[in-house]
């Protein structure tokens, strides 16, 4: 696996906001891709149905994007996938990027997860591989907000081939967990998309005007809980710099925000000093007592302390390269103490 340290610092103190973010259409650009025939002998339709959902609910009022600003390539090979994406980075007034995939995918010996693109040759199985650490390099050190939803097998393994500081991803599934089309509402559809775009056009009980990315992995991981598909699979998610509060969409199920629960029995300088001295997971387990009550903000937390779990395990059983441990550790308290901050902001902490 290669080891990433030098080309892209984490400075992500100096570039999250405490206030809620809300997405400028103007300043948002949607790359939707879809792959359905990537070998001979491969075929799913469900792919195109998905694409075609998801831009419609893009255009429509609940999002508001201009056409011109939502992209769906079809069976591209993965040097036009990059291309799109560097064009995306080197647009100076964007805010956001989105990229969303809908198609197969794998994981090589290293453990890096690719995207089984369309090649230019149809032979049999002749697949054309995107690695997940190309589009990352090709994402360079852009300060965009950078958005990626994967409706693929084994999606959550991008994870860890992720480097950026404002960042949200959302997997349809688990590393070890295969995704499947299945007919809905009398069409191919993939299962994951089907409910992220439902979660997006019908909104949310919720009590706000507006759905952010947290709210909406929450619904959707609600929805696909409750789906009476088979093979239903476990979406995942991450974030940085609390992207995950960044609002993308009107929420067409309105009424009276909730008020937030006041915690002041801890305060955000206490536990700057446990992350100083190491208690990351005491910090955690802090910080979701006091969200409890919050439950977009509960989830990111919980995020944060899954992504800990799970370095702690891999640190133990000596599975990170030279330095490899090092990034995705400070990468994790940067997020932690964003996320103290916020929390902070939204009174659920004294100063």
């Amino acid at each position: 696996m290669p080891i990433k340290i030098a080309k892209k610092q984490l400075s992500s103190q100096n570039h999250y906001s405490l206030e809620p973010q809300r997405l400028d259409p103007v300043k948002t650009k949607f790359l939707l891709v879809g792959v359905s025939t990537f070998s001979i002998n491969s075929a799913l339709p469900g792919v195109l149905n998905d694409i075609a959902h998801l831009k419609r609910t893009l255009l429509s009022p609940v999002v508001g994007m201009p056409e011109e600003n939502v992209i769906a390539l079809i069976n591209p090979p993965s040097d036009l996938i990059l291309e799109n994406v560097r064009a995306l980075v080197n647009e100076a007034d964007l805010e956001t990027i989105f990229i969303y995939f809908s198609g197969t995918s794998t994981v090589d010996k290293d453990q890096v997860f690719q995207l089984a693109c369309s090649p230019a040759t149809q032979q049999k199985n002749g697949y054309d591989l995107l690695p997940i650490t190309a589009v990352d390099d090709a994402l360079g050190d852009t300060k965009a907000n950078v958005i990626v939803i994967l409706d693929c097998c084994h999606s959550q393994a991008a994870f860890i081939n992720l480097y950026l500081e404002n960042f949200f991803i959302m997997t349809a599934a688990s590393v070890d967990q295969v995704t499947y089309e299945q007919m809905i509402d009398g069409e191919q559809r993939g299962v994951f998309t089907h409910y992220l775009v439902k979660a997006l056009a019908e909104g949310i009980e919720n009590g706000k005007e507006w759905i952010n990315l947290s709210d909406l992995y929450l619904r959707v991981r609600e929805l696909l809980a409750k789906a009476t598909e088979e093979n239903v699979t476990e979406p995942k998610m991450m974030t940085t710099n609390m992207v995950s509060f960044l609002e993308i969409a009107r929420n067409n199920v309105g009424s009276t925000k909730p008020e937030r629960p006041k915690l002041h029995q801890i305060s955000a300088y206490q536990l700057k000093n446990l992350v100083a001295e190491d208690e990351l997971g005491k910090v955690l387990s802090q910080m979701m007592e006091a969200a409890k009550e919050n439950n977009d903000l509960l989830n990111t937390i919980v995020s944060l302390k899954n992504q800990l779990t799970d370095y702690e395990n891999k640190k133990i059983l000596n599975l990170f390269f030279e330095q490899e441990g090092i990034v995705i550790k400070s990468r994790l308290t940067q997020s932690i103490l964003a996320s103290i901050d916020f929390c902070k902001q939204q009174m659920l902490f004294v100063d």
